[in-house]
């Protein structure tokens, strides 16, 4: 196992709540791949169940108030420590708290837990006014011929 630090805001890092022996997921916020005018925005899960080791929040002396953490360190595979280094350069990483019960859909038949691979979520999934990237929308051509139509 080793050691991973990940940058983190009191947006990103859940306002405080993240402690040591916590479980987080991992997503990303990145711009996808297209022209100026036509780029969109996406979020996509990681890494799944990765146990927290240390925060850098502590207690301001003076005024007994805690200061907000710049950092999470996570306990993470060889393999896992790449893909945080990658996505750390793609975009902007956040934590995704984890529930100390296991819910029911995260449980296979024989009780252990499912890691949920290749989940994501478009900027047209959050707003109906951005078109999806390669599908249709009001920019298209539609051709009549006969009684039918084409789009494209």
């Amino acid at each position: 196992m080793r050691a991973v630090s990940v940058p983190v805001t009191a947006t990103s890092g859940i306002s405080g709540f993240v402690f040591p022996g916590d479980q987080v997921d991992i997503l990303i916020t990145h711009r996808l791949a297209g022209n100026a005018d036509n780029s969109h925005e996406a979020a996509e899960t990681v890494l799944h169940n990765v146990r927290v080791i240390a925060v850098d929040q502590k207690l301001d002396s003076k005024n007994g108030e805690a200061l907000v953490a710049h950092t999470a360190t996570l306990e993470v595979t060889p393999k896992q420590s790449e893909i945080i280094a990658v996505a750390t350069e793609i975009g902007k990483l956040s934590l995704s708290l984890r529930s100390l019960a296991t819910a029911p859909s995260e449980v296979s038949a024989d009780g252990s837990a499912v890691d949920a691979r290749g989940t994501y979520t478009l900027d047209s999934e959050v707003s109906p006014l951005l078109q999806s990237p390669g599908g249709s929308g009001t920019n298209g051509v539609t051709v009549i011929r006969g009684t039918g139509t084409k789009s494209g």
